[in-house]
Order: C-alpha cells, then structure tokens, then sequence
C-alpha cells in the first residue's frame, strides 16, 4: 500500500474511532424507552457563565436546569430487514431518501462484504444499489452515506471516490474521485458531505506526523474542485499523543480533552459545538455565522479508568499519564458533556449527552430551532439514531433469537405537559 493510501487510512480510521468509540456494540439492545430516573447526576448546572462564553456575538443563554415543555415517546411504526429476503446481519448505517424509501448498508459474513439495500416506505423490499467491486457504480468499503436532492451519496474509502445514484431507479450517475478535492493549507482530504444545493462541504485534517492539538478545516467545494465559500471554517479537534518509550513510539488521540462535534441542516447551515460546552453555534450555507445558544451545564467528573473501558484501541493509563507529564495540559476534572450533535428537517436540534453510571445512556436533548428545550428522551447508546425526518426516527434493533439487526421506524409523539 502506498504511502498516502496508509496516511488517509489513518485519518479516517482516527475520524471514525473518534465518533463511533464511545459508541460499543454489545449483544443485546435494552429495551426502549429507558426510565429518565436512571440517568440522574450525569450533569452539573453551572452557577456563574464562564467568561469566554460570555463574549460569544447573538448568543441566547437558557437556565441549566429547564425543564421540557414535552413529554415525548417513540411509537413502532414500521420494522425494515426483520424478516425476509434479504436476510441481514449488521445494520452498519440507514437514510430516508425524497421517496421516503429506507435505504439500510448491511454487511453479511463470512466475508463481511457492504451492501445497500432498498426498502419501500411500506416495509417491503425494493431493490439493491450497485455491488460489491472497483467497476463503475460499485464500492467496497462505504464510510458516509447521504441522500440529497434526489441523489443517493456514499463515500467509498477503497475505490477513494464518492459514488451517486438516482433515487429514481436507483442506477448508478457518476462517480467523484477523492483527488479533485484539495486544500492549499497541505492538510489532508478527511470526509466529504453532499448538501442540498449540489455542492459539498468538505473536511481537511491535520496530516499523522503532528502531536498535540489537531484541526480540521471546513471547506464547500464544487465538483469540480473549486472552492465556493472563500473563507474555510477552522475548528479544533482531539488531541494527538505519543505512546510507549521505544525508538519508534505509536500515536494515538484521545477525546477527552474536547473536540468540536457538527451536523449539517437540510437547509446546507452547519452546527458546531465544542463539546466541553453545551454551546452550539450556527453558520449558514454560506459559512457565516450567525447565532448560537447555551446551556450552563457541565459533563460528569472525569474518571481515566472509566474513559479507558469505552475506548476502543485506547492507550493505557500510565501511558496516557506520561505523555500528559511532557504537555502543558493537565487531565480534566469532567468528561464533555456532549458526543453528538443532529439536526432534523424541522431544524430541531438533538443533542446527545452521554449519562448513566457508565455513561452507557444517551440523554437526547431535543431544541428547537431557537434553542429552546422541548423534550428529553434517554435511549441506549448502542441504539444509534440513524435519521430523523417527517415526524418519524429511524433505530436500530437486534432480533435476539437470530443476532440480526434490523431498522424501526418510530413515530415521534409530543405531548404537552
């Protein structure tokens, strides 16, 4: 494998361990909804807004402690893939196209191969999209998978190219390779997002060699390559530490120390927060900011030990230790209190803030588009939320007679308190 090969290798498996290892995948799914009662002491309200908050331009502060105006409960609609051909195994991904078709990426064993598979909204089978290969319209490994104006997007790290579909029939339009994509600043091609108006929102990391804090850079290009917002967004991100003593030491980062979390609107506005912080900002399609809104609220007392166990690949604690004692950096004193950030087509926001005793819960923070709070709703981690879109969520389940997985619709029901 090539040099670059191995160095983008290493970026995406950095950008997706950062975003998926919190997230473990135990055998079984606990039963849904969990009891908001068992993931009290999770936060702590603020008793003073911290100075740098402070100064933040058409900021909007709401109290720590507010309550929901809403009840909310998810109701079972529809299942996809839980019974019948095709027979799935892993649901790795799931997005609602213009159709309202489910498409669900599914990778079977024994060889473990991705597939996107076609659900009608109905629940039945519709058809499958593309193969697995390197020939046009096929794909290997699938990473990002999006669908946006009438376009079916998936990001294929092998083939290193962005394939689209037709959401009309579902056949194969062309295919974009990674290399038209780059950035000036010689930082390396990280991810790419399709938006609503035909561009896309690329992302640009630091490269493998660099220590401490790392960044990524935001930047709407064409498809042709060319820039359409002139100034790029910069946000920080993990911090990259050296590992063990010996002539050649291993890097690894560590998320502890806070990174920036995003999610992009249907409406192509970009959403960040740094998740030390329940700050969230907006910029528009255009990248300019806008607003933001806060929450005086902190995470849980931060425990090394604890952070280690959901971790996967994690360095171990003394190694983490040691490297600390050759930084300016001190270890926190509370873990982020926030992991992800989502956006629905009715601009709400769903803020994922992790809880429990090990902090194995999601406390879905659901905001208005002015930041105000309308509903808390505790899932467990290991159920991922895949999309939210007309009213209705999209979950993983797994069918504990068979180990397979599958995709539930639920309605999403507000009631007033």
């Amino acid at each position: 494998m090539k040099y670059s090969q191995r160095l983008l290798l290493f970026i995406f498996l950095c950008f997706f361990l950062i975003h998926c290892s919190d997230n473990p995948r135990p055998k079984k799914i606990p039963p849904v909804p969990v009891k908001q009662a068992e993931v009290t002491g999770h936060i702590r309200v603020l008793d003073e807004i911290p100075q740098h908050i402070q100064s933040v331009d058409s900021l909007t502060i709401f109290p720590g402690d507010s309550e929901p105006l809403y009840s909310v409960e998810l109701i079972p609609v529809l299942s996809f893939g839980k019974t019948g051909e095709p027979y799935l195994t892993q649901v790795l991904d799931c997005i609602v196209d213009d159709k309202g078709r489910v498409i669900i990426k599914n990778t079977s064993r024994p060889n473990y191969e991705q597939i996107l598979h076609v659900f009608n909204a109905d629940g039945s089978y519709h058809t499958q999209i593309g193969r697995h290969g390197a020939g046009p319209g096929e794909y290997r490994h699938i990473i990002g998978l999006q669908a946006k104006a009438e376009k079916i997007f998936m990001m294929d790290y092998n083939n290193q190219r962005v394939n689209e579909y037709s959401t009309k029939d579902y056949s194969f339009v062309r295919s974009i390779l990674f290399e038209n994509w780059k950035n000036d600043d010689g930082l390396r091609f990280g991810y790419v997002e399709a938006r609503n108006d035909g561009n896309y929102l690329l992302v640009f990391f630091d490269d493998g060699s660099k220590l401490g804090r790392l960044e990524f850079k935001f930047q709407v290009m064409d498809d042709e390559g060319n820039a359409v917002n002139a100034e790029p967004l910069v946000f920080p991100h993990d911090v990259r530490i050296k590992v063990g003593q010996s002539s050649q030491p291993t890097m690894s980062t560590i998320s502890f120390l806070g990174r920036t979390v995003t999610a992009l609107s249907h409406e192509d506005a970009l959403y960040t927060v740094w998740n030390r912080d329940f700050l969230i900002k907006k910029y528009d399609a255009a990248g300019v900011y806008q607003s933001a809104i806060y929450y005086p609220i902190t995470g849980s007392a931060f425990d090394l030990d604890e952070y280690i166990k959901t971790q996967l690949f994690s360095p171990k604690a003394r190694d983490i230790k040691e490297a600390f004692s050759n930084m300016d950096e001190g270890l926190p004193e509370t873990f982020p209190v926030i992991d992800i950030l989502k956006v629905d087509d009715e601009n709400r926001m769903w803020v994922g803030v992790p809880a429990g005793a090990q902090r194995e819960y999601y406390e879905w923070w659901i905001l208005n588009e002015g930041g105000e709070l309308l509903a808390k709703l505790v899932l467990p981690k290991a159920q991922r939320i895949y999309e939210i879109k007309n009213g209705h969520l999209y979950s993983e389940k797994m069918n504990e007679e068979t180990g397979t997985e599958y995709v539930v619709k639920y309605r999403i029901e507000l009631t007033e308190k």
